[in-house]
């Protein structure tokens, strides 16, 4: 248990350190930010000493549960790719337009359509990505009753 703790605040101590002063390591030509080399370095060094087990590692990634980091990863990709097209469409530069034009020259009315527009975006994009009709109780009032 001390030496994932003591991993642990090396790691944590490690990722603050090369965020807030932006350490990078160049390799020849090569640089690259180490805020994601610490992490992997710590559980390298924590697989290589015993620390954690491969075998719980590998089922923690292969787990069929909701926090399974392979599902994370693959949801924030497609999430960025969303984002990425949306903006090549020019979605985000016609919804400022629609929300400026609404307002005219009244900061009231901007930040109340600004908002209103954010959140109506974002609830579809939720609603498409997330909408699980197995978890909504408001489909299914029946079956989650006697929960």
């Amino acid at each position: 248990m001390a030496l994932q703790l003591s991993v642990f605040i090396i790691c944590a101590l490690g990722i603050l350190v090369s965020t807030l002063f932006n350490l990078r390591l160049r390799i020849g030509k090569v640089g690259f930010g180490l805020y994601w080399l610490i992490p992997l370095v710590c559980a390298a060094i924590l697989l290589a000493s015993g620390g954690v087990g491969a075998k719980a590692v590998w089922q923690s990634f292969t787990s069929n549960n909701e926090v399974n980091p392979l599902k994370i990863l693959v949801l924030f990709l497609s999430m960025s790719a969303l984002s990425v097209y949306l903006d090549e469409i020019g979605f985000f530069k016609w919804l400022a337009n629609a929300v400026l034009k609404k307002a005219g020259a009244s900061q009231k009315k901007l930040f109340f359509f600004h908002t209103f527009a954010l959140v109506t975006a974002m609830a579809i994009l939720l609603a498409v990505t997330f909408a699980d009709p197995n978890k909504l109780p408001l489909l299914e009032p029946d079956r989650f009753a006697g929960e």
